[in-house]
């Protein structure tokens, strides 16, 4: 009897796998930035590894982490389980680029707060 169920759930679980259910998870992008520079109003651009994958255009200042899903106030990812890099830039004068690694996990969220206490000068 546990041979089969055994045999059940790895069956289970490799269909999963192949139909994508088990190996993708999302990162939310979230800043603070909007509200502390004085530059009007700005994006910050997120890329993860070197694709563009979608611009902050307005602050997060709420005392929880945001939902996992696309605003004005944030970007999110979704992409296979792994670790990636990450950059992002503020349209602001010589302000504002961060960058980093996210891992992404299967079916949850990660939480990435791009603050501007940690953020470096732009390289040209």
């Amino acid at each position: 009897m546990k041979t089969k169920l055994a045999i059940v759930c790895m069956i289970i679980m490799l269909l999963a796998t192949s139909c994508g259910l088990l190996d993708t998870g999302k990162a939310v992008f979230y800043t603070n930035a909007q509200a502390m520079l004085d530059c009007g109003p700005f994006n910050v651009d997120i890329y993860i590894g070197e694709d563009f994958v979608g611009s902050i255009t307005d602050f997060y200042l709420e005392e929880s982490s945001p939902d996992c899903i696309n605003s004005a106030k944030t970007v999110m990812v979704e992409k296979d389980m792994g670790v990636y890099e990450y950059r992002a830039l503020a349209n602001c004068g010589q302000y504002g680029a961060w960058s980093g690694k996210v891992r992404i996990m299967s079916n949850s969220c990660s939480v990435v707060f791009l603050d501007l206490n940690d953020c470096n000068p732009k390289e040209d």
